[in-house]
């Protein structure tokens, strides 16, 4: 089961079978690049090697948080209140 340090809003599933979780959290399990925002494997509820899209808010004391989480296709969308989705590295964002 994952650990998160904070309040879970919203789940989605992608299509090859990743769990989108959104929320006001900072990590997840302690993984680097989850705050807010995480892709786990269902099966282990662990973060997803490689996969990384941390919400941050700039010029807050508030925890960036992501309450509404869509997938459509290929892209996730993401609805809350973040300034940016920062990632690791071997991760892609687009907008």
């Amino acid at each position: 089961r994952p650990v998160l340090n904070g309040t879970v809003w919203d789940l989605a599933v992608t299509d090859d079978g990743k769990l989108i979780v959104g929320g006001q959290f900072t990590s997840v399990n302690g993984t680097a690049y989850t705050a807010g925002l995480a892709a786990l494997d269902p099966r282990t509820g662990a973060p997803v090697s490689g996969w990384r899209a941390s919400l941050q808010l700039t010029g807050s004391s508030t925890r960036p948080f992501g309450p509404g989480v869509k997938v459509v296709g290929d892209a996730i969308y993401i609805g809350g209140l973040f300034s940016r989705v920062v990632h690791g590295a071997n991760a892609t964002v687009s907008s």
